[in-house]
């Protein structure tokens, strides 16, 4: 019979500490179980998603996509 998982959280943190290090706190935001890339402007957002896929590239490291959202002000204004 299998264990559960055991020290997800810490491990988790140690990991986006070492992956993102550069990039946590100035544009990108590491939860729980999850990571969010924010941007200033539209037109630079592209260049910090790429900055953080080379970051995890970089690392070795693999996601498993669970639950992808994209919304901007605009829309999460229209659909409240």
């Amino acid at each position: 019979m299998l264990g559960r998982l055991q020290n997800v959280g810490p491990t988790f943190s140690r990991t986006t500490y070492i992956v993102f290090d550069k990039q946590k706190g100035r544009n990108l935001l590491a939860y729980d179980d999850y990571i969010v890339v924010k941007s200033d402007k539209k037109e630079s957002h592209l260049a910090d998603l790429h900055e953080s896929f080379a970051n995890l590239k970089k690392s070795g490291v693999s996601l498993i996509q669970k639950n992808v959202s994209s919304t901007s002000k605009k829309e999460s204004c229209l659909a409240s």
